[in-house]
């Protein structure tokens, strides 16, 4: 009805020929009602008084006309507790909107830390690699202490900082997931997974850690010979193969891309919802 009445409104020559329509039906029912008054000669049996033609048919169909007024008063009200009913969908429908996008925001927050954590750790993978390389090339230096200060500055020191780099951003994607689990409102089968996720992170991480400050270590060496040793130790726990842990297709990356798709199409259905 609502959608009848703004189509009207907005369009006047659809709105005139309907009126048109209307005034014609009601003129001619008005000329007809008063023919059919002029022939019959109704007139008052008691008082012998002629009657006219409003009170004939009033007296006729009084019955009928309190049957339609009172569908037409039932019709408004119904169409106020509508009003009411819809008014109210469209606050709770408000209100649902910024749940679902707190929750949506959360839900991306974390789907897009869990992406940069595997796309991380195969980057320190690769550059853990590349260190423990350079630091066993300058070990092989010996006592040439020139070559190891070039092989120094041109692998060691630059894929050193890099790994320091990404190792800190690796552990910014960790803190992330673990800040969005609560305001996503996962499911039990999904925190679980995403939690598992993050025990296999915070273990990289926290190995990672020791590598990284171990790195550091190297970078500002007091000698050589404290190189060597620091470089030692890089060699033996890069042979952990840390970094060897397989992120991709893990549950958790499945889950956290099913609950976007869910929370976007429920989210769709309120915006829908409350602008009707």
């Amino acid at each position: 009805m609502d959608r009848l009445v703004r189509f009207l409104r907005e369009n006047p020559p659809v709105l005139a020929v309907v009126l048109f329509v209307i005034y014609s039906l009601f003129a001619n029912v008005f000329v007809a009602m008063r023919q059919v008054c002029d022939e019959s000669g109704f007139e008052n049996k008691i008082g012998k008084v002629e009657i006219g033609c409003f009170d004939f048919w009033l007296n006729r169909y009084q019955t009928l006309f309190g049957v339609i007024v009172a569908v037409a008063a039932a019709w408004v009200a119904w169409r106020g507790a509508q009003r009411q009913v819809a008014a109210s969908n469209r606050q709770r429908s408000v209100s649902l909107i910024n749940i679902l996008n707190d929750r949506l925001d959360a839900a991306e927050a974390i789907g897009k830390a869990v992406t940069a954590i595997d796309r991380l750790n195969n980057q320190m993978r690769g550059n853990l690699n590349g260190i423990t390389e350079a630091a066993k090339n300058i070990r092989a230096c010996g006592s040439d202490e020139s070559r190891k200060e070039m092989i120094f500055k041109r692998d060691f020191e630059q894929i050193g900082k890099n790994y320091i780099t990404l190792g800190n951003a690796f552990e910014k994607r960790i803190e992330i997931v673990r800040e969005n689990i609560k305001p996503a409102i996962l499911t039990l089968e999904e925190k679980k997974s995403v939690e598992q996720y993050l025990k296999l992170a915070r273990n990289v991480e926290r190995k990672g850690r020791i590598i990284r400050n171990t790195i550091s270590e190297g970078l500002e060496p007091k000698g050589w010979a404290a190189f060597d040793s620091v470089a030692f130790k890089i060699e033996v726990r890069s042979n952990a193969d840390i970094h060897g842990v397989k992120f991709r297709g893990h549950p958790a990356q499945h889950n956290i891309r099913y609950v976007q798709d869910q929370l976007s199409k429920a989210l769709d259905l309120a915006l829908r919802d409350a602008h009707r």
